[in-house]
């Protein structure tokens, strides 16, 4: 995506409330010590920083820094606009298509822009969250287990995958839900989380976001049959290890391995 400054032409057909957005200037800029902040790239290329401000469980101010097109700019201002005074529940409500409407309508090739301010927003939460646990709670921490977790309904079928990631030498462990997953990443933390296309509660992408606001630290692959550049387009802002084949072979599973070794500084 270029990042050059609109043509004329460009700008006269920008919605009204687009134009608005990013003529107000809203919510852009830094905060001293935030409260919670992340800063992601998403696979345009642009950038957005987000802090927080917190009261309690409401935000009370968000400021952004993007690096990148004015479409993500407007974004990062509507996202302001709608989560301030707002509780993170609320917050992480929000969908994609919320902003889009707020902004009179983003072009399809730009809806992703508005996909990376959500998961900003989300990196940001986390990072608040993860601050008050430490500072509340630091009689229990839960470390990182060295564990893999596969969420898959349809076990059976992937035992040479699982043979694959047995490699490792890490354990090895299994639920069939979605949900299922996020409850084990909020209790004992696996080092890596592989997420089936099919799900009986839900989208594994769904849940690969869930999963950044209980821990970002925990990696994320998820088995899916589009093609490198769909995925990567639908995947945008969630930071996977991977993206695997319906039906995995012990070669992927060696292969993510090391991947995820090479993350962990293994």
């Amino acid at each position: 995506m270029s990042h050059d400054v609109p043509s004329e032409e460009e700008l006269a057909s920008l919605p009204y409330q687009l134009l608005e957005k990013l003529a107000s200037r809203r919510h852009m800029g830094l905060l001293p010590e935030p409260d919670g902040i992340a800063e992601m790239t998403g696979s345009c290329g642009d950038s957005m920083l987000v802090q927080l401000r917190m009261d309690g469980n409401v935000i009370r101010e968000m400021q952004a820094l993007v690096r990148g097109c004015l479409y993500t700019t407007a974004c990062a201002t509507a996202l302001g606009d709608m989560v301030v005074g707002k509780t993170v529940e609320e917050a992480l409500w929000i969908e994609p298509e919320h902003l889009d409407e707020s902004l009179g309508g983003l072009p399809e090739d730009h809806l992703h822009c508005a996909r990376l301010a959500l998961n900003t927003l989300g990196e940001a939460i986390s990072s608040w969250q993860g601050g008050v646990m430490q500072a509340s709670a630091p009689r229990r921490s839960n470390p990182m287990t060295s564990t893999i977790l596969v969420a898959t309904s349809r076990l059976p079928d992937l035992a040479e995958f699982l043979q694959g990631l047995g490699s490792s030498g890490k354990a090895l462990r299994h639920v069939e839900s979605g949900a299922a997953a996020l409850a084990v990443a909020a209790d004992t933390p696996p080092q890596l989380i592989v997420f089936d296309h099919v799900l009986p509660d839900g989208n594994p992408l769904e849940f690969a976001g869930k999963l950044l606001q209980i821990n970002a630290l925990i990696n994320a692959a998820v088995m899916d049959p589009r093609d490198e550049e769909a995925f990567h387009e639908a995947s945008e802002g969630l930071g996977l290890l991977g993206h695997l084949p319906l039906q995995p072979d012990e070669a992927d599973g060696r292969a993510l391995v090391a991947r995820l070794a090479q993350v962990l500084g293994e």
